[in-house]
């Protein structure tokens, strides 16, 4: 019997080749991958930190924070520019032609004041402090500052530069760039086309009352900043810009 088996495998063996055996085929290849030298894997403490492209810089306000938002404007004025700048420079009579603000007191560049603002039915009175420069030979001046509203929960930080420009003999131009950044209810006010809006108007009303304080004519009343007059004056030139 086991010689027929013997027998039979060899015939089979015959047929249809000898098995192969796997183990020894495998066997040689597991010796060379074992004998190579591979180059190791990097090690995440030892590879080269990935450079990123940094985020592209926010553009600076003139004395503003990150985030605040920046309008500039021409305000002309029909005095020449050595009175303008003579009545800028004098905080105690300039601070009243903008209006809704005043001075609460004023110690060298340290000025403590009031700004109330009435834009619709937000009603809000900032209480805050600013610092003060003027360059005379430049006649540039420059005041940041920033100030808040217990009832509303409103907070305002900003900063404003301005320079006096000949403009003829009997005329002359306020140059102003704004910087601003508004937190509270009055934060959607931080877009720059609306309030260049209340600006402008603003500015004709400052230049009135700045001409008024030159000439020496009656100091301006004091008026709250913005109102529903100054909104519906917006809103009417936006809808009959186009006619």
């Amino acid at each position: 019997m086991h010689r027929l088996c013997r027998d039979r495998r060899r015939d089979q063996e015959g047929r249809y080749g000898k098995k192969p055996d796997v183990a020894a085929a495998v066997a040689p290849v597991v010796v060379r991958l074992e004998g190579s030298r591979l180059p190791p894997a990097p090690s995440p403490q030892t590879s080269a930190p990935v450079t990123r492209a940094s985020a592209p810089a926010m553009a600076a306000s003139v004395g503003g924070s990150a985030g605040s938002t920046s309008i500039e404007e021409r305000v002309p004025v029909a005095a020449p520019a050595e009175q303008v700048w003579s009545t800028l420079s004098d905080l105690q009579r300039v601070v009243p032609c903008v209006p809704g603000a005043e001075i609460t007191s004023l110690d060298g560049e340290d000025l403590v004041g009031k700004v109330r603002v009435s834009l619709g039915p937000i009603k809000v009175a900032f209480n805050g402090q600013a610092k003060v420069g003027m360059d005379p030979a430049k006649r540039e001046g420059w005041l940041t500052g920033r100030g808040r509203d217990a009832g509303q929960g409103s907070s305002a930080e900003g900063s404003a530069r301005w320079t006096v420009i000949d403009d003829g003999a009997s005329a002359s131009v306020i140059a102003v760039v704004l910087s601003w950044k508004l937190s509270g209810p009055l934060a959607q006010f931080n877009r720059a086309g609306l309030v260049q809006d209340v600006v402008r108007r603003l500015a004709a009303t400052f230049a009135e009352n700045l001409e008024a304080a030159i000439t020496g004519a009656a100091p301006p009343r004091r008026k709250a900043l913005g109102g529903l007059g100054l909104i519906w004056s917006i809103i009417r030139a936006r809808l009959f810009s186009g006619l």
